[in-house]
């Protein structure tokens, strides 16, 4: 862009801007300059008034950090039209961000250029303590980060070295309780029988938990080998499982055809089989027990979802849900070890998935999950 100096109202408007202007011919001869632009540079008016615009600008000149840059970037705009944007450093740490232009004079064959400065040091500032403390936070989440995968991982060895050394004596505990049991029942009083009877289902609960356990810790540690996997099949063998173990119920299960994922297929089998078992297992007060398995796009992602008419839950505990050893019910109303959940959400984070329940107390559950992997989708037929 090349300005036109022809401007009647030019001196009132260069006197009203709060940016400094120096106009300078081709000759380095200065030939305009504003009343901000001897503020900013703290030019005394004495040496102005000399009109050694030599002198003037050597006093500019050396108040810079980079002179000899600034300089040669001068004679180089000098010799071209084009328009050019730059910072410059005071020594005193100022910063001043710099705009040149051609300007065109009355000959229109000759051209100065108008340079304007604008002080930026507060914003350059601002800026340079963002970036900072940005960088500080980023390496502090690093650090942290990296703290909390080694926690993480001494708290997962642990866990699964603790559960593995305790499941032999529990063996031998829950063995030689049976053994009392069976073969010395007639030398035991009733009280004694109670007492033995309560050993031997606590290690047997004992037992489910630290097997529960260590199905948490493989469940952390599997690798992520994935594939496209049939989830209706899955969902149809949980069901059939189930139901050889429960010739009685009265049941209502709709489980949607042409379901598929693109997941691990072991990880995604553990994670339906504890989904599908809830349902099973708190409809079980239930005169008729339904269960609904299907899903949906939502925003072109597909939700996956199992539905039941069971006991529910309050949604203020809904928090509580996946984490290890929470029950919303009590182990006197249904059993189980705790860690289910805990397992689930395991199983949908490691495919980058979301899982989340909707529920009513005595009004059934809701349990939905995604997995963000590509291609998992629902067929039609």
């Amino acid at each position: 862009m090349i300005f036109q100096t022809e401007l009647p109202t030019l001196p009132a408007i260069l006197n009203s801007l709060d940016e400094g202007i120096l106009v300078v011919d081709n000759a380095i001869k200065i030939t305009l300059y504003n009343p901000q632009f001897t503020k900013m540079w703290g030019i005394p008016s004495s040496l102005m008034q000399e009109c050694d615009d030599e002198k003037t600008l050597s006093f500019i000149f050396e108040q810079l950090v980079d002179p000899a840059n600034f300089i040669k970037k001068v004679r180089d705009l000098y010799s071209s039209l084009e328009e050019d944007r730059d910072l410059i450093r005071f020594k005193d740490g100022r910063v001043f961000e710099r705009h040149s232009a051609p300007l065109n004079t009355t000959d229109s064959e000759t051209y100065s250029r108008i340079w304007s400065f604008k002080d930026v040091t507060d914003k350059v500032n601002a800026d340079l303590e963002i970036k900072v403390y940005k960088n500080y936070i980023e390496k502090l989440v690093e650090v942290r980060t990296e703290n909390l995968e080694r926690a993480n991982s001494r708290l997962e060895a642990f866990n699964y070295s603790a559960s593995h050394d305790l499941r032999a004596p529990l063996r031998s505990i829950e063995g030689f309780s049976a053994i009392l049991l069976e073969d010395y029942q007639d030398k035991i009083d009733e009280r004694g029988s109670k007492y033995l009877q309560t050993i031997h289902e606590s290690v047997q609960h004992m037992r489910l938990l630290i097997e529960n356990l260590l199905k948490l810790s493989q469940v952390t540690h599997a690798k992520l080998s994935c594939q496209q996997v049939d989830l209706t099949e899955i969902a149809n063998k949980v069901i059939k499982q189930l139901k050889a173990d429960a010739l009685e119920r009265r049941l209502k299960i709709d489980i949607s055809a042409g379901m598929h994922a693109f997941a691990n297929a072991e990880l995604l089998s553990i994670a339906l089989e504890n989904l599908i078992g809830n349902a099973w297992k708190y409809t079980a007060t239930q005169n008729e027990t339904y269960i609904k398995i299907d899903s949906y796009i939502d925003e072109g992602e597909t939700v996956f979802f199992i539905k039941d008419n069971g006991v529910g839950f309050n949604m203020d505990v809904a928090h509580e849900l996946f984490k290890p050893f929470k029950r919303l019910h009590s182990e006197h109303e249904f059993s189980g070890s705790g860690v289910g959940l805990a397992t689930v959400q395991r199983i949908i984070l490691q495919h980058n998935g979301k899982i989340w329940a909707e529920a009513e107390p005595n009004n059934g559950a809701t349990f939905y999950f995604t997995l963000a992997v590509p291609h998992s989708r629902r067929i039609t037929h």
